[in-house]
């Protein structure tokens, strides 16, 4: 098991937090990081322990840290939204992870409704070209299926971490 690096336990507390952005979480994390490390080698305290202790303490909770990025990560990532973060969006937000949950679900559905139709109908055909073709077409349709379910979570996800982070 590795050592724990307290800076770096940090940095990724702070990019968990702000997951829902990834590239902000990557770019924040790593100036945190820095300006971490930095801050530590000001310091000119022979005691390492408590030298670092100190520094930590002046960065404070990673989430009120990165409660401070909200309003313009929210802002990068629609372009409209306000800089304050209204009560009511939350409310919003829980719907779009709601309907985008049932989206979901019925996606599921209709693939799995579809895969079954196409391997009964697959199962008393002759093994012949024209056989391929609904194999082909459910193929092409899984995979846009399968990108779809994966943007729905990955939406999903985003909107639940800026929930999260909401006062």
């Amino acid at each position: 098991m590795r050592p724990r690096e307290p800076i770096a336990d940090f940095g990724s507390a702070v990019a968990r937090e702000l997951s829902f952005d990834p590239r902000l979480a990557r770019r924040v994390r790593a100036e945190v990081e820095d300006h971490l490390h930095e801050a530590l080698a000001d310091r000119a305290d022979p005691h390492g322990e408590k030298r670092l202790a100190e520094v930590m303490c002046a960065f404070g909770d990673p989430q009120a840290f990165a409660r401070q990025f909200l309003a313009t990560a929210l802002l990068s990532l629609a372009r409209r939204a306000p800089v304050r973060f209204y009560p009511t969006f939350g409310r919003e937000i829980g719907f779009c992870i709601k309907l985008n949950a049932a989206v979901a679900l019925a996606l599921i559905g209709a693939m799995a409704t579809e895969l079954v139709l196409t391997g009964v109908r697959l199962f008393e055909a002759e093994l012949d070209a024209r056989a391929l073709v609904p194999f082909v077409s459910l193929m092409l349709e899984v995979a846009v299926a399968g990108g779809s379910m994966s943007y729905i979570l990955i939406m999903m996800s985003r909107c639940s971490h800026a929930l999260r982070l909401a006062p």
